[in-house]
């Protein structure tokens, strides 16, 4: 599923003029992806937090976001979602006469949390402009994958497509560098819960972290979070780009997250232990403890179509594709 090149924005810095309006801005690559007024990504007007979760950013946080405004759908709009429809409709008739290739046909890929960017942009650029060419499910819905990207451990090298990371974000305006493992495991548990005990920093800790059922609440529960529960403090956000924007933003100076190393930016990248930093080299080279593997595969059944999707995705061309999503490439360079 190819993504539109320009997108509307909300700026979440509610010292920010348009943050505390909740105005709706441009949001195209590049630097309109920042709110011109202070610097604050913006985040996709479509992706709003649920307002528990605006209840729970402002008891650990101390600060409340604004939620945008949303309009009521034009005239035009609802016209245009009519006129949708019956395209639709005629597409199906056709369909089921023969005049066009049945569903069936297409691909079916199925990705995760963090492989589902990765897997729509490769899709879109393996179809060249053949819209039946794939079709997209969640891995978790239970949907039959004819190829399937996913995050594992270990993998040979034939099956990786690119690298990625669990790291530890704090705000940029924080000054921590270096974090032993058993002060995260401390600090997600609450035993350790002002940022006096861990750097020169002050005030108390809120910790945020991704919804435990995606690719990094599972992968946190089997490594560095072994046998932990999340203390009182914790809240779970819907995505690590939702974590990394708060920790990022001018109201984020006492959080802690742990995230995908391919949704950190612009937040600050903490070393962990006594290892070396997260890198694009230490994360292909599985040096960086944390680091996995994202692959893609075929099933058994699955088909000519699907194998040389799988051939396109783990090939040297794709390799741009997942280095421009944030991830690391297969060789780290």
């Amino acid at each position: 599923m190819a993504r539109a090149e320009t997108d509307v924005g909300v700026c979440r810095n509610p010292q920010c003029p348009n943050g505390a309006s909740g105005a709706r801005l441009e949001r195209y690559p590049g630097p309109g992806e920042w709110c011109p007024a202070c610097g604050e990504r913006l985040e996709v007007a479509d992706g709003v937090l649920p307002p528990e979760l605006f209840d729970r950013l402002h008891h650990a946080l101390g600060f409340t976001v604004p939620q945008p405004a949303r309009r009521a759908p034009s005239p035009w709009a609802v016209g245009g979602a009519i006129a949708l429809v019956a395209v639709a409709l005629v597409v199906a008739l056709l369909a089921l006469k023969g005049g066009l290739r049945p569903a069936s046909a297409a691909v079916r890929v199925c990705s995760s949390s963090m492989t589902a960017r990765l897997a729509d942009d490769v899709v879109a650029a393996w179809s060249a402009g053949d819209e039946r060419a794939a079709s997209r499910a969640d891995a978790a819905s239970g949907a039959a994958c004819d190829v399937r990207f996913s995050v594992e451990p270990n993998a040979s090298r034939d099956r990786v497509v690119a690298h990625d990371a669990l790291v530890v974000i704090v705000n940029p305006a924080n000054p921590l560098a270096r974090i032993a493992e058993r002060d995260v495991r401390a600090a997600v548990a609450g035993t350790v819960a002002d940022w006096s005990a861990l750097s020169s920093a002050r005030g108390p800790i809120a910790v945020l972290l991704p919804p435990d059922a995606g690719d990094e609440g599972r992968l946190l529960a089997q490594t560095l979070l072994r046998g932990i529960s999340p203390g009182a403090r914790v809240t779970r956000l819907p995505s690590s780009a939702a974590v990394t924007r708060v920790v990022a933003s001018a109201s984020g100076r006492t959080a802690l997250g742990i995230v995908a190393f391919s949704a950190s930016v612009p937040a600050r990248v903490v070393a962990l232990g006594a290892g070396p930093p997260p890198s694009s080299l230490s994360i292909a080279t599985h040096r960086y403890p944390l680091s996995f593997a994202v692959v893609a595969d075929a099933s058994h059944d699955a088909g000519e179509r699907a194998a040389d999707l799988v051939r396109f995705a783990r090939s040297r061309g794709a390799q741009s594709i997942a280095v421009h999503d944030g991830l690391v490439s297969r060789d780290g360079i």
